[in-house]
């Protein structure tokens, strides 16, 4: 009897765990598109207001951009070495290699088309575009973890139980 008690706290426990982590990931996405937010804003400052060179203002952006900086910081390293990318190349290249979606991904393939090629106020333009778009997908996003998080914690604990009965 014991037994079967703690197999079925266990099935439970599981179920719940497995819940949690699915709803997890909807709030992730969602804490890096608001990084990206943030350095999507950086690096629009550091065009605009200390015209600072690419690398640099990726760098600067990194820091602001808290759980997407790997990105920043990727693309501007990819710079930094002077490999004879462009720097539309370099953010390419720091998108394949970073943990985002797809569906993110392809939103931000959007600032490589011109990057580095274009004046100060034609970047400035490309930049607040996207963050435009960054912001209506950490909207979507945000919606997305409140309706299906919620969604997720309860079918843990359902289909724990309902494993549980069966099992039983």
């Amino acid at each position: 009897m014991l037994i079967k008690l703690l197999g079925a706290l266990c099935v439970i426990v599981s179920a719940v765990a497995l819940g949690r982590c699915k709803a997890a990931q909807f709030s992730s996405r969602r804490r890096q598109l608001a990084g990206l937010q943030g350095g999507l804003l950086s690096l629009e400052q550091q065009i605009s207001y200390t015209a600072a060179p690419l690398p640099q203002a990726l760098a600067e952006a990194a820091q602001a951009a808290d759980t997407a900086g790997g990105l920043f910081a990727a693309a501007a390293g990819h710079l930094q070495r002077q490999d004879g990318l462009t720097a539309g190349e370099a953010w390419l290249l720091a998108l394949e290699q970073s943990e985002l979606q797809q569906r993110d991904r392809q939103l931000l393939t959007a600032l490589a088309a011109g990057f580095g090629h274009s004046d100060g106020d034609g970047q400035l333009s490309q930049v607040a575009l996207l963050r435009e778009r960054v912001a209506a997908a950490e909207r979507q996003a945000a919606e997305e973890e409140q309706r299906l998080g919620k969604i997720w914690r309860s079918m843990g604990w359902a289909i724990g139980s309902v494993l549980v009965l069966l099992l039983a």
